[in-house]
């Protein structure tokens, strides 16, 4: 059972449970299951409660189970795929065992699944089930598969029974329809599910039924099983439904019929119902309302208080609740219905006056519920299960007890337990007499019978309670016993006792009792907690009277109980022990002196007293205590006196007092005040070995203690006199210079004064560096560090001549904009009054190489000429020249190339591979530099042929290119001349330059030919070339080569003429289409007769001679109207154009038509003219650009094309777009570096124009300022606003325009800067150094930019740009004064300023050790602590930490006695510092062992530790003092006493290691010293934690089925372990499992049945100190088994990835072994995978050879399975033809093929054009008949299998031969020469043939033209005219006779 949730589940939700036959004939019907399990899980979680668990229950014959119970559906499938289905065969099974288990398992109203194909064996268990159904409420569904071939044996009518009883169904079904079912489930899984109609017919029939709906009937589900069902609907219009348009059929089978209604018409509906067999109609709907009930006898309003069912032979009442009373306005009535639909009862109910949810009627049962909806509609309700009545069982009566004891004159009950369902009556009988008689109802369970007070001769005997109902009576039997009263006790005194400490006292205990008693004391720890009492200070004397001896502190409160006891009890009486002392109470400090306006506080504290003493405050000789006010508090012993005066002087009593006594202590002020200090001089200077006194002035009314201090440390070094003076002999510089100061004082307060000394010294000086090296033009600083008291003069010299300094600080000389005449040597000169110093420092000025010249870098040079490439520079030190050539360094060439000595070049001789880059490259040890020139070589023109002069004819007006092939470098530059006069070609248009020298005459006239040359130039010479051109005319048309346009109508006849001229004359031919026409007599004319469509075309006329061409153009066309030609876009008429400023806008007017258009274009209504230079109109007017577009630019253009036959226009809307563009200003806030200040406001501009308008956006460091939250955008992101600026909106800002035409970006740079502030935000610091310490002076800072850092002392400035610390060594008293820190930058200044004073601690003249004292008694002791300070130190004087007052450094004790022992040190102590020494006073006397303090018993684990202490004192000292411990072991055997020969003492500790159970005896301990000795025994317990006795930790047992474990678990341990044994983590069932039990050690037993017993059991053995585990490993072997397998052949496509499962179970995990056609095969893990533990293989795009059989071989240690899978491989069909297109003669036969493979082997079907023609073979023979009007014809194969099919189409082109239908002659008449006339050849064929026709052995045409035409017709054109027709298949020829008549003549035609 899965128990991995616990959650208690919520009212309303259910289980689904499935009952599984798991007998072997199940296999297929488990494969489906599993399957629809999946399902049913994804419907429920669309519920709107969801299933809240799922059990699964297997069971066969005799098994059931086990149980799987669980909220994880996963968990869920997993056991139904886990379940083995085996065995079998006998049919009958535990059917209704697991329905009972279902039952029991699941919740209320839950849905339970039966599969079997059995009857039920133990249908005698029917009663039970159906009285289940009734508690639970639960639908049970029979999902039949097989009946054991009697459907008539009571085995099976239970299974209609319980369906019936559960509103379920019994569906008989076969095996494969077990799926479809389950579909029908997971619809069916409603928790909104009502029962609307239950009926079960045992005959067929045809009948009607009745069904009520109404507005809360959200849908309904009919379902029907039987032979044959049939369903028809007819809703309340009366209507009977198609059930295509209304129903949702979930099931149709031949034994179910199920459909479903969504949202039907509220109303009575009609439902016919016919079956041929007997069968069970099932009504549900979905609704929100449904009802509960239950029965009893009376009416009631807790549904929890009624029965499920009636009893049998009661006048009952049934109680109804609606679960949503808000959807009903009433519930009217209930019937009573049979299981066959029959009305038993029909009753009216009433609504509950009191709860409006229940309903109540007399007599009802199995009532359905009907009434009207809130919508007022008729609604009817069934309840979820059927009731039955049952019979009344007899009463049970059971007692708690048989015999019980009541104590005497106390009234008890007595009680009997009562179960009956009928009301009934109670006899009580005393020894056999009748002493009572009740009656109770049904509902009461307990009766009584009260004994009032009880005698023991009266009350004492066997009572009995006879319970009687009319079912039958039960009795129950009480055996009483009257106990005699408990004694009566009382302790004198009473209740309490008041004694003093060390008293002894004796309480009495007197008892009165009519019977034998024990008395007893014992001490209470708590109200519910007595213990024994203490031997050692108490004692019980016969009397019973309780002894307390030596009462001590932790006696108080203590309450002893006197317990006494006999037969009726025990009675107990206290009394608390209330302990008094004397008090005693200590005051602090003794003495104290105070100031003006101090604070005094005195402390009084309790160190002694029971109950805790009063404490109060009294002035000396006063007798009233004092009063509390403003200025003095008294509170728990502290007096407080608030600003005190001199008039608070005096001496002060604190009172103890208790109800044992008094204590009284004082305590004295003195006022004094603080000492005042002065000096003459704070600054002394002094030369070395001079003396010298510091004097300080004091004023005090006490004598102070005055101390000197050097810094921070007590001067020594000379003497100080009583008067303050300090004499310092023969001062010293490092030991003596410094500030001194002297601090003074007194008890109330100190102070100090500073006086500075300073021994004078020369000067002297250091030099950082010696040699310094300067760059020219920049700055350089001298360092010169001086030290000298008084602080030297410096004077600077530079070549002995003295130098002004340049900064404030002398010690370095800075020099600017360095030169050469600044180098030479520098002397730094330091004096004062003791002496001077100098030092010198070498300058040296450096210069990177430079070049003296200036240069663009570009030279250049002629072939065979010099080039000169200069390099002049200075430097210091002077430069290294090197020459590098292209990079590299250049190799001279010295015949022709030097180096002169300024480092330039010249190069002799130039030549073409000398260009390049050349670089001269200066070096010196500061830097370099490098002068780049780029050198060309220029070559002089040159002809490039060798011809000096050409000839060159040209025709008339026809360009003319004049050559002048030229070179050189740079290329020359060249002009014409005309007979040796400059051609000016600028001012004549007709004569172009081109860029190669090229003249070119774009008209050439006749006066054009002349002789001409060209004369090329550049920069290296000249040369000439001559041309002499020669001009003719060529041929001209006249009137012009215009294009005529000539327009005709159908039929009519035109005459194209060519009147060409040209010398010579030119020879004249006719095109068509540029297709050459056949011509007449006449050549210049070509004659149109009768023109048609066809004859529309471009006719031309060429005419060419010697000098040329020429030619005419004809368009001949029929009148059309101009339309817009559509080729690569759809013309619209208005279209939308953007363009970007300054781009180029192509407008396209595709118009074509016959005449062709005119087109014009206008610019917003005007036309066009080509005036701006930015407009061109090309193709004729077909495109118009305008180039780099301006925005007056925009605007509406038109193109209109016109012709004469009508006219068409498009029109462009036209927008310029302009990118965004930035307002350019560089100044405020447009610039793009600002800075400011934290806090600031900031604005930002964004000011671009464009159009459309830019859209702005705003970046900050590159990201999106969207993202912060305090930037804020104005008009649309024009201004970008921060109010108050932060370091963090310090940055890179953008600002990004856009639109459709482009972008920009401006981009600003924000510095913030902020106001220094220090990290500590203090301004003002007090300082306390001590002497001659270091004081470090911190002013860290804070700031952007980082400030810079002065110091001031004493508002002088001290150090310049310094660090963030200031470092003071060596404090003295010169050094106390006030510094100041000041930080700086461009956002403001901060100052700090701190106050220092010097002070020094403390110090006792001794050294730190512990003094330690041994004395006797009665002798005098004194302890001095002398001690020296600044100012003068306090001493204070402490015992065991509690001050001792009276005395100063010296602290005297007369007689010394025992309280007199302990720990005494001296504190003295200043304002800055303390000392301390400790002095450990031992009086003598002899030992005495702490027995409180030590444990006799201590307890201790074998193994480690134990301590055993032995506390003493000697005279009660809290300090030991002690002559020898010694500790007395006990006896041990040999092998153990040689471990304890060596033990561990640590004074009066003895350390036990590795302690065994030998130690466990007494351990005695003595210490004395010289005045006598103590002894103690302790005698500690020896705990040992479990240990189990084996080696190993783990064990494992490997078992087969059927056997026994014994698992040993032997422990050792004290106190002894309990054994628990566990499995896998859980505690055992005790009930399972057999264990025999010893006092260490115990067997489990177990015995193997299955895999389930196997796991890891564990021992766990534990006591009070620990625990200990052993595992069991208890593996047990299975021999492999497969599970399912829905089927071994398995199916997939080629190319697609599949897995062969090999799901096998087995003890160990077997392992898996694959074979293919009984061989193993290569696994590459790519094509073919093993994964699962090889349960799975996995082929990833299945091949053909991938098919065959496979064997799965699994094998463990417990045996071998094998499983056999066959894998076909489907291949979807293929056709594998070449040729689809295929060419037939006319009448002919011919064959398709359609060559189709695949697996399984395709089927083939033909199609002539969509129509089938045949069907299975590869082949179709098609015969063409001998005419056919279709020249192609389609056929269609097609190929399929199973998995897939294939198409291949034929295109069937057929051929004819040629033939010719007839030749025509135009006009028909008999042609008369002069005129021209037209021969038709009307040929035909496919493909269409070429026709040619024929004249006198001479071809006169070929082509696809029928048509030969003769334009002027001669009598030698007379004869056979013959006409060919040919194409690829065959050949025919017709003639026709032509004869040409003259002078009218007539003349025959002969065909």
């Amino acid at each position: 059972m899965d128990c991995s949730n616990q959650l208690r589940p919520s009212v309303g939700t259910s289980s689904v449970t499935f009952v599984f036959d798991v007998t072997g004939s199940m296999h297929d019907d488990l494969l489906q299951v599993i399957q629809g399990a999946t399902h049913i899980y994804n419907a429920t979680l669309r519920r709107e409660n969801s299933i809240y668990d799922y059990i699964l229950i297997p069971f066969a014959d005799p098994d059931v189970g086990p149980i799987l119970k669980t909220r994880d559906s996963n968990r869920f499938q997993r056991g139904l795929q886990d379940l083995i289905v085996q065995g079998g065969g006998d049919c009958p099974e535990m059917t209704i065992t697991a329905i009972k288990l279902a039952l029991e398992q699941s919740l209320p109203n839950s849905f339970i699944y039966v599969f079997t194909d059995a009857r039920s064996k133990d249908y005698s268990l029917g009663d039970t089930v159906l009285k289940l159904i009734q508690e639970k409420q639960s639908q049970v569904v029979f999902v039949m598969t097989g009946d054991c071939g009697d459907q008539d044996h009571i085995g099976y009518q239970i299974f209609h029974k319980i369906a019936a009883t559960s509103s379920g169904q019994v569906f008989t079904l076969h095996k494969q329809q077990v799926s479809e079912i389950l579909n029908f489930v997971q619809h069916s899984i409603q928790t909104r599910k009502v029962n609307l109609l239950v009926v079960d017919k045992i005959q067929r029939n045809k009948q009607t039924y009745t069904l009520v709906v109404d507005s809360k009937l959200l849908e309904f589900t009919v379902s029907v099983s039987g032979a044959n069902p049939q369903v028809a609907l007819i809703d309340p219009s009366n209507k009977t439904l198609n059930q295509h348009v209304w129903f949702t059929r979930t099931l149709r089978l031949k034994e179910v019929y199920i459909l479903n209604i969504k949202h039907p018409t509220i109303g009575e509906w009609k439902i016919q119902v016919i079956s041929s067999s007997a069968h069970s109609i099932r009504i549900t709907g979905l609704s929100r309302l449904t009802f509960r009930y239950g029965f009893s006898a009376n009416v009631i309003t807790d549904l929890a208080r009624t029965r499920r069912q009636p009893i049998q032979g009661c006048l009952t009442y049934i109680t109804i609740e609606i679960n949503s009373p808000d959807s009903i306005r009433n519930a009217e009535q209930i019937e009573l219905l049979d299981l066959f639909g029959n009305i038993l009862v029909n009753e009216k109910i009433q609504s509950n006056s009191t709860y409006s949810t229940l309903y109540s009627t007399l007599r009802k049962f199995e009532p359905p519920l009907s009434g009207i909806d809130s919508n007022g509609h008729r609604f009817q309700r069934l309840s979820s299960t059927a009731v039955t009545s049952y019979i009344a069982l007899k009463p049970v009566v059971h007692v708690d007890l048989n015999s019980i004891e009541i104590k005497v004159n106390t009234s008890s009950k007595i009680q009997c337990h009562v179960q009956s369902q009928l009301p009934y009556h109670v006899q009580w009988l005393k020894n056999g007499q009748l002493i009572s008689i009740s009656n109770y109802s049904a509902q009461i369970n307990t009766v009584e019978l009260l004994i009032n007070e009880p005698t023991e001769m009266n009350d004492e005997g066997l009572y009995i309670c006879n319970v009687t109902s009319t079912s039958g009576y039960d009795i129950g039997e009480i055996n009483v016993d009257v106990l005699t009263p408990p004694p009566l006790v009382q302790i004198i005194p009473s209740k309490s006792l008041f004694t003093l400490i060390n008293s002894t006292v004796s309480v009495d205990c007197v008892v009165q009792s009519t019977k034998d008693y024990q008395l007893s004391w014992k001490k209470e720890l708590s109200s519910s907690v007595l213990i024994e009492t203490s031997q050692d200070r108490t004692a019980v004397l016969n009397n019973g009277t309780l002894k307390l001896i030596n009462i001590q502190k932790v006696d108080d409160g203590s309450v002893f109980v006197c317990i006494a006891q006999n037969e009726g009890g025990e009675t107990q009486e206290r009394i608390t022990i209330h302990v008094q002392e004397n008090p005693y109470v200590y005051v602090y400090p003794q003495t104290l002196s105070f100031s003006n306006q101090w604070n005094v506080t005195l402390t009084c504290v309790v160190t002694a007293g029971i109950p805790r003493p009063l404490l109060i405050w009294r002035r000396q000789n006063s007798i009233n205590p004092i009063e509390q006010s403003v200025k003095i508090r008294s509170h728990n012993g502290l007096l407080t006196i608030m600003m005190a005066t001199k008039d608070d002087e005096g001496f002060y009593e604190c009172i103890g007092s208790n109800t044992a006594g008094e204590d009284i202590k004082t305590a004295q002020l003195i006022y004094a005040e603080p000492p005042l200090v002065s000096t003459e001089n704070s600054y002394i200077l002094v030369s070395p070995g001079q003396d010298v006194d510091l004097k300080c002035n004091v004023i005090s009314e006490t004598y102070p203690d005055i101390r000197w201090f050097k810094g921070n440390e007590l001067v020594i070094r000379h003497q100080t006199s009583p008067s303050g003076l300090l004499h310092v002999k023969l001062a010293s510089e490092e030991e003596d210079s410094g500030n001194y100061t002297c601090f003074v004082q007194n008890t109330v307060g100190s102070s100090s004064t500073s006086i500075r000394l300073d021994v004078g010294s020369k000067p002297t000086i250091h030099i950082p560096v010696r040699e310094v090296q300067a760059e020219i033009d920049t700055q350089v600083q001298l360092v010169c560090e001086v030290d000298g008291s008084p602080k030297p003069h410096i004077v600077w010299y530079h070549n002995n001549t003295e130098r002004q300094f340049q900064s404030d600080d002398r010690s370095i000389m800075i020099v600017t904009n360095v030169q050469q005449s600044h180098v030479g040597t520098y002397t730094c000169f330091a004096s004062n009054i003791f002496g001077n110093a100098s030092a010198d420092i070498n300058l040296i000025v450096t210069m990177i190489p430079r070049f003296t010249f200036e240069s663009n870098g570009y030279l250049y040079g002629i072939v065979s000429k010099s080039l000169f490439l200069p390099c002049n520079h200075i430097g210091l030190p002077k430069p290294i020249v090197h020459w590098l050539r292209d990079d590299h360094i250049m190799t001279l060439e010295h015949d022709r190339m030097t180096i002169d000595s300024t480092g330039s070049l010249t190069i002799y001789s130039l030549k073409t591979i000398d260009r390049g880059s050349y670089i001269c490259a200066l070096y010196n040890d500061i830097g370099q530099a490098k002068q780049l020139f780029q050198v060309d070589v220029y070559e002089p023109p040159s002809l490039t042929n060798n011809s000096v002069e050409n000839e060159l004819d040209v025709n008339i007006y026809m360009p003319i290119l004049l050559p002048c092939p030229i070179t050189g470098y740079p290329r020359p530059s060249i002009v014409w001349y005309r007979q040796n006069i400059l051609i000016n070609h600028n001012k004549n248009t007709n004569i172009y330059l081109h860029s190669n020298g090229s003249l070119e005459i774009r008209k050439v006239d006749i006066i054009d030919s002349s002789r001409y040359h060209c004369e090329a130039t550049n920069p290296a010479g000249t040369i000439i070339q001559y041309v002499q051109l020669n001009v003719n005319i060529p041929p001209s048309m006249i009137g012009g080569e215009k294009e005529t346009i000539v327009q005709t109508k159908v039929g009519k006849s035109i005459t194209l003429t060519c009147p060409a001229i040209g010398t010579p004359d030119p020879i004249i031919t006719w095109f068509k289409n540029n297709n050459q026409l056949k011509t007449f007599d006449l050549n210049n004319q070509y004659v149109l007769t009768n023109v048609i469509q066809t004859d529309e075309g471009i006719y031309r006329c060429t005419a060419t001679n010697k000098a040329g061409t020429t030619h005419r153009i004809f368009n001949v066309s029929v009148h059309m109207p101009p339309y817009f030609e559509h080729k690569t876009e759809n013309i619209s008429r208005l279209q939308q154009k953007s363009i970007i400023l300054n781009h180029t806008l192509a407008l396209l007017c595709p118009a074509i038509g016959l005449p062709e258009p005119q087109l014009v274009w206008f610019y917003n209504g005007n036309e066009i003219q080509l005036t701006k230079k930015h407009y061109f109109i090309r193709q004729n007017g077909k495109k118009l650009i305008i180039n780099r577009i301006k925005s007056d630019d925009e605007g509406r253009y038109i193109c209109q094309a016109t012709n004469t036959v009508g006219s068409i226009d498009i029109v462009y809307d036209v927008n310029v777009m302009v990118p965004p563009k930035f307002i350019e200003e560089h100044n405020g806030i447009f610039a793009t570096k600002q800075s400011y200040r934290t806090g600031e406001y900031l604005r930002l501009p964004c000011t671009a124009e464009g159009k459309p308008v830019p859209i702005r956006r705003w970046y900050f460091n590159e990201k999106n300022t969207l993202d912060l939250q305090r930037t804020r955008f104005l008009y649309d992101g024009v201004y970008m606003e921060i109010e108050h600026l932060t370091l963090d909106d310090a940055g890179h800002y953008s600002c990004l325009a856009e639109n459709a035409a482009g972008r920009a970006e401006k981009h600003f740079d924000i510095d913030i800067s902020t106001h220094p502030v220090f990290n500590d935000s203090l301004t003002q610091i007090k300082i306390q150094a001590l002497i001659n310490s270091t004081v470090k002076l911190s002013c860290e800072v804070y700031g952007v930019p980082k400030p810079s850092i002065n110091w001031f002392y004493n508002t002088n400035l001290l150090i310049e740009n310094q660090l963030e610390e200031l470092n003071i060594e060596h404090v003295q008293i010169n050094d106390v004064g006030i510094y100041e820190c000041v930080a700086i930058n461009r956002a403001g200044e901060i100052r700090k300023r701190f106050t220092l004073a010097a002070y020094a601690p403390p110090s006792i003249h001794s050294n730190n050790e512990t003094i330690r004292i041994i004395i006797r008694r009665n002798e005098s002791l004194t302890l001095n602590c002398p001690a020296s300070g600044h100012p003068t130190p306090t001493t204070r004087w402490y015992k065991n930490e509690i001050e001792l007052y009276g005395f100063d450094q010296e602290l005297f004790i007369k007689f010394i006695d025992r309280q007199d022992t302990g720990l005494y040190s001296c504190i003295v102590s200043n304002n800055v510092g303390t000392d301390r020494r400790y002095f450990n006073i031992i009086v003598s006397g002899p030992p005495e062992i702490l027995r409180s303090h030590i444990n006799l018993h201590p307890t201790v684990v074998r193994g480690s530790s134990v301590t055993l202490s032995c506390p003493y004192t000697t005279e009660r000292s809290s300090l030991m003092s002690i002559t020898n411990t010694t500790w007395i072991p006990p006896s041990f055997k040999r092998e153990h006493e040689q471990t304890r020969y060596s033990l561990k003492l640590n004074e009066n500790q003895l350390v036990i290691s590795n302690v065994q159970l030998e130690d466990g005896q007494a351990w005695k301990c003595i210490v004395a010293n010289e005045y006598g000795l103590d002894s103690i025994e302790i005698q500690p317990e020896i705990l040992v934690p479990p240990e189990i006795l084996n080696d190993d930790t783990e064990e494992l047992l490997q078992v087969e089925n059927n056997n026994t474990v014994k698992l040993l678990c032997q422990t050792f341990a004290h106190p002894i372990a309990r054994i628990e044994w566990r499995k896998n983590g859980h505690p055992i069932d005790s009930n399972k499992y057999v264990t025999i039990k010893n006092n260490h050690s115990e067997i489990l037993q177990i015995f193997i049945n299955d895999e389930r017993d196997g796991g890891t059991y564990t021992c766990v053995a534990s006591n009070s100190i620990g625990k200990s585990e052993k595992h069991f490993f208890v593996d047990i072997f299975l021999p492999p088994t497969f599970d399912y397998a829905s089927t071994n052949r398995h199916k997939t496509q080629i190319n697609r990835t599949y897995t062969l499962p090999c799901l096998v179970k087995g003890i160990p995990r077997p392992t898996i072994q694959w074979l293919k056609n009984g061989k193993k095969f290569y696994i590459d893990n790519k094509h073919i995978q093993l994964f699962r533990d090889d349960q799975y293989l996995e082929i990833r795009n299945v091949n053909e050879q991938d098919a065959g059989d496979y064997t799965c071989l699994a094998e463990n240690l417990a045996g071998k399975a094998k499983q056999s899978l066959e894998l076909h491989v489907l291949v979807p069909p293929r056709i594998e033809n070449d040729i689809t297109i295929i060419e037939v003669t006319i009448n002919s036969t011919f064959n398709l093929t359609c060559s189709a493979y695949g697996n399984p082997k395709p089927t083939i079907v033909w199609y002539k054009e969509g129509q089938h023609l045949q069907y299975g073979n590869h082949y179709l023979t098609i015969v063409l008949p001998p005419m056919k009007n279709d020249a192609r014809i389609f056929y269609t194969c097609i190929a399929s299998n199973e998995v897939g099919s294939a198409e291949q189409h034929y295109r069937i082109n057929i051929l004819v031969p040629p033939s010719i239908d007839s030749i025509a002659i135009t006009p028909i008449s008999t042609p008369i020469a002069g005129n021209h006339f037209t021969l038709e050849c009307n040929a035909n064929g496919i493909p269409e043939p070429i026709i040619s026709w024929h004249f006198k052995n001479r071809q006169l045409s070929s082509g696809r033209n029928r048509y030969y035409q003769i334009i002027r017709a001669s009598l030698n054109d007379s004869g056979i005219y013959t006409c060919v027709a040919e194409n690829k298949i065959g050949i025919t020829k017709n003639d026709i006779h032509i004869d040409v008549l003259c002078n009218y003549v007539q003349r025959s035609i002969y065909f």
